[in-house]
């Protein structure tokens, strides 16, 4: 494939015919095209400067924009002193497309990452979940996005497995919704339990009222009655972890205090004993 890549580019030069005329002509061809090219990039970075498309996306399709052009360009200026552009594109061609294959993965995260960058559903800073991860987005590049895991490891995703799984962009959710599961002894009495419970968790920082927290009981269980609160929170001034944590003391010590029981459903057996 190299040799008759290399013979069809030769070939592509066999008729070339440098004279004054042809000369100039390719000059003036290929200054004309530098101005076209940089006109449209003007013009496409002027459209994009519209969306909410990221900074580094609008240089990229700009010199996209602005490469397509002057290859044009280049190509009709070598028109003019005689060179076979379709013989030439051919050779090229064939080894674009050798070069192309062997390097299709790196081709799929480019374009995958170049339509992130366009759409950006995701910011420096943001807290999203791609695939299996979730954490906190410290780096984008055009080929792969850097995240920090809620345990603190860093992981490299590459662009085109965040384009092709589902994002979920934690930080623009401005209201979450959060469940705590709970049991109840079977001699409780239900509508105490929703009262203190509801009563509990007003405290919790971040409370948002509309939805209201709903007690609901869901099930009888081996041991006791399961019971789910829900309520939402705003995610400005509180997140989830910090919530449910909030949201279990509050309730265990309002139980504690109206005197509800909690059973334990498990005793670990001492080791001691054999």
């Amino acid at each position: 494939m190299g040799t008759t890549t290399g013979q069809t580019v030769i070939d592509a030069f066999a008729n070339l015919r440098v004279t004054g005329v042809n000369l100039l002509s390719a000059v003036v061809f290929l200054l004309i095209g530098i101005l076209i090219a940089r006109v449209v990039r003007k013009v496409v970075i002027t459209a994009m400067n519209r969306t909410k498309a990221d900074l580094s996306a609008k240089n990229i399709v700009g010199r996209l924009s602005y490469g397509g052009v002057l290859i044009l360009t280049i190509l009709t200026a070598l028109a003019q002193i005689g060179v076979n552009v379709a013989a030439l594109l051919a050779g090229l061609g064939i080894f674009g497309f050798a070069l192309g294959f062997a390097l299709q993965d790196v081709s799929k995260n480019f374009i995958s990452g170049l339509l992130l960058l366009i759409q950006k559903p995701f910011s420096v800073g943001e807290t999203v979940q791609v695939d299996q991860y979730t954490g906190k987005v410290k780096d984008i590049q055009l080929t792969w996005t850097e995240l920090e895991t809620l345990d603190g490891q860093v992981v490299i995703i590459p662009s085109a497995l965040v384009f092709t799984n589902p994002i979920v962009n934690v930080s623009r959710a401005t209201s979450r919704r959060i469940e705590l599961q709970i049991g109840v002894a079977y001699t409780s009495d239900l509508e105490k339990v929703r009262q203190v419970a509801l009563e509990a968790i007003t405290r919790i920082p971040g409370l948002e009222g509309d939805p209201p927290p709903l007690v609901n009981f869901n099930t009888f269980g081996s041991y006791a009655i399961q019971t789910t609160v829900l309520f939402w929170i705003d995610t400005s001034q509180t997140d989830i972890t910090a919530a449910k944590g909030a949201g279990l003391s509050l309730i265990k010590a309002a139980f504690d205090k109206a005197g509800i029981e909690i059973p334990r459903t498990f005793i670990a057996p001492d080791p001691s004993v054999s």
